[in-house]
């Protein structure tokens, strides 16, 4: 197993979230009911793939790499907008069906448009695909993926257009009929799930958080229940009623409500989608989509001090590691920030970071609770390892800094001098981490993230 330091590029998509091109215009304000029978998308589905199942099986061939990256290609807004369907279903795409959705006159459009369901073949799966194509049945726009996207369509249901967070835009709400595939082949009974689309000049986003929202708490899913969920998610995060609407309230009641069981099983960053969800909510993204982060970060905090209230002793260790395990961020942080060139990127990596760490320190209450635990000591001998390597690096960029002649590394003499300092803080914070861990049998969450931590290295763009 290795576990050497390496270099790892920060991907700026998932810090700056980009969104899905898209164009539509409806003025619809009730929804639209597919008329698609089941027994057709099965016998459609049975013609393409042999399969009387509701979706392709997934034991069918599958494409060759090089053709799956092609597919994700096309599916992309960008690249598969101006294509005709006939195009798609020469890569693969499977037609169920479409639906004419009425204009809205005051907007004047020249071609009606058409929701198109189906799917495309990836490499070890069927995706869920929605285009929007106009009556030349060339593609519009291609909707992101949902909550649903991971069961199997078996028929669609209704379509609305409502402004479901009150700023004047019709966002597109899609509900249908779903399965899922059990371990051993056979087909769940049909649910049906809910993924809404916020429009936002002419971009479609959608929002893991709040499908998911939405599917655990409406029961019976239907346009109106889904149109009140709708109001009372924006009421309560905006609260105008109340005179609340102070921009850093509505982020933390906006973090309250995204910090849910989901986010904290998975730790997914992208569940949060903190730039899209602060603008479809809030009038200034670019200031507050960190503050959102941190905000889920203290929602999380507050959340494990509950969980480690029992047993005894176990809220004084979370702390503790919580504390320990700050500081050793913070010194790393602040070494990669003098070693990178000092970049205003740090601060937005921050806060991903105090994410992780919190949802670090959350899974390791729980596995403390039910006494779990893995090779913890072989994870630990690494995390040693790569401390060390870190120690050795701080040390040589030291070196080299005070050694650069035409000044291309741009720190001062005080900031070469602090690295001395970062060092011993380094030596100081790992030592009592180790002697702390090395009797606990669930720290190995805590190691992980330690590990990806000191791995975390801007050296590209």
């Amino acid at each position: 197993m290795m576990f050497g330091r390496t270099t790892v590029k920060i991907r700026m998509g998932l810090i700056s979230v980009s969104l899905i091109m898209g164009i539509l215009a409806s003025g619809c304000s009730n929804g639209l009911k597919f008329q698609e029978d089941a027994s057709a998308v099965s016998d459609k589905l049975s013609e393409s793939f042999g399969t009387s199942s509701a979706s392709p099986a997934l034991e069918q061939s599958q494409p060759a790499e090089a053709d799956t990256e092609e597919k994700d290609d096309w599916m992309s807004a960008d690249n598969a907008e101006g294509k005709s369907l006939s195009e798609l279903e020469a890569k693969g795409f499977v037609l169920l069906g479409k639906q004419v959705f009425e204009q809205n006159v005051e907007k004047k459009q020249d071609d009606n448009q058409q929701l198109v369901y189906g799917y495309f073949p990836l490499e070890d799966r069927w995706q869920q695909q929605f285009y929007l194509v106009n009556a030349a049945d060339l593609v519009l726009s291609s909707l992101p993926a949902s909550f649903a996207s991971g069961f199997d369509l078996k028929n669609m249901e209704s379509v609305s257009f409502r402004d479901v967070n009150y700023d004047g835009a019709n966002d597109i709400i899609i509900i249908g009929n779903y399965t899922d595939v059990a371990e051993e082949g056979n087909k769940s009974d049909p649910v049906k799930l809910v993924s809404v689309y916020f429009e936002d000049n002419g971009k479609y986003i959608e929002l893991a958080w709040y499908d998911d929202l939405m599917n655990r708490s409406v029961s019976d899913i239907n346009i109106d229940r889904v149109e009140k969920k709708a109001a009372s998610i924006y009421n309560q995060i905006v609260q105008k009623e109340q005179n609340d609407t102070d921009a850093e309230a509505i982020i933390g009641r906006l973090a309250e409500l995204i910090s849910r069981e989901t986010l904290l099983e998975t730790g997914d960053i992208n569940f949060i989608a903190p730039y899209d969800s602060v603008r479809m909510f809030s009038e200034d993204a670019y200031s507050y989509e960190l503050h959102l982060i941190y905000e889920v970060s203290k929602c999380i905090a507050k959340k494990t001090e509950q969980i480690a209230s029992d047993p005894v002793g176990l809220a004084a260790k979370v702390k503790q590691y919580d504390e320990l395990i700050g500081e050793l961020v913070g010194t790393m942080s602040r070494f990669y920030y003098l070693e990178t060139g000092k970049g205003t990127i740090w601060r937005t990596i921050g806060a991903y970071t105090t994410f992780d760490r919190q949802i670090a320190i959350h899974h390791y209450a729980l596995a403390s609770k039910d006494h779990a635990g893995g090779e913890e000591s072989l994870k630990l001998s690494g995390l040693i390892e790569n401390g060390k390597q870190l120690r050795e690096d701080m040390l040589d960029f030291q070196k080299q800094a005070l050694a650069d002649k035409d000044d291309s590394i741009m720190l001062t003499n005080e900031e070469i001098d602090e690295i001395s300092e970062l060092v011993e803080q380094l030596d100081a914070s790992m030592d009592i981490f180790v002697k702390l861990a090395e009797n606990d049998n669930s720290v190995g969450v805590l190691i992980d993230f330690m590990n990806r931590t000191i791995d975390t290295k801007l050296s590209e763009m």
